[in-house]
């Protein structure tokens, strides 16, 4: 049985933190980004930093079977208007057939909307990656527009799709998310290294 955990960045180790550098510089996680420009190990220090003890921010590495295998993400967290940003990415190739997207956008809609109780989820994602598009409309994620010409790639601009979820159309159809995008992964596990606690299907 697959075995998924949500760990804290904070706190992270050297090793790991040399990894999670590894996957940022990465081709096929920096064509994805906003911003592809290679990360200097003094950046990537800055950027860790900035992350303890910022309420705003909160970011996991994403374990399976205990090895780190990719990061997931809320940023721009705002508690009055209770509202939040998200993304994520598979940094080991060996993960990238397990489902492991699915697995964690489903946890990360939960912790959004079941833990902090915020009330929307937006993300954004470029044109070209369409498959990623599609996995959130799965989910029920709603396009919300469209930034025509936004983003400088070498290859041409392109543009970004916003995309957004609110609590009320998570709750409502939650459980036929889970049974449709995650029933054919089989079982498996999930925790948070923390206890932070899990939400169990069917239940809120």
């Amino acid at each position: 049985m697959l075995k998924v955990e949500f760990a804290d960045i904070v706190g992270s180790n050297e090793s790991l933190l040399e990894q999670i550098l590894l996957w940022r510089n990465s081709p096929g996680i920096r064509r994805f980004m906003y911003q592809d420009d290679v990360i200097s190990a003094e950046a990537h220090r800055r950027w860790y930093a900035a992350l303890e003890n910022n309420p705003n921010k909160k970011y996991w590495v994403m374990n399976v079977d205990e090895k780190p295998a990719g990061l997931v993400n809320l940023v721009n967290i705002d508690s009055r208007n209770k509202n939040s940003e998200w993304a994520f990415y598979i940094g080991e190739a060996w993960a990238q057939k397990l489902g492991l997207g699915r697995i964690a956008e489903f946890h990360t809609l939960d912790y959004a909307f079941l833990t902090l109780g915020l009330e929307k989820l937006n993300c954004a994602v470029l044109d070209f990656n369409k498959a990623v598009v599609n996995m959130h409309k799965g989910f029920g994620f709603r396009e919300e527009g469209f930034l025509r010409h936004q983003i400088q790639r070498p290859e041409g601009r392109c543009g970004v799709h916003l995309l957004g979820i609110t609590r009320q159309e998570w709750l409502e159809n939650r459980q036929a998310v889970f049974e449709k995008k995650l029933g054919p992964l089989g079982e498996y596990s999930f925790r948070y290294a923390d206890g932070t606690k899990i939400h169990p299907v069917g239940a809120v």
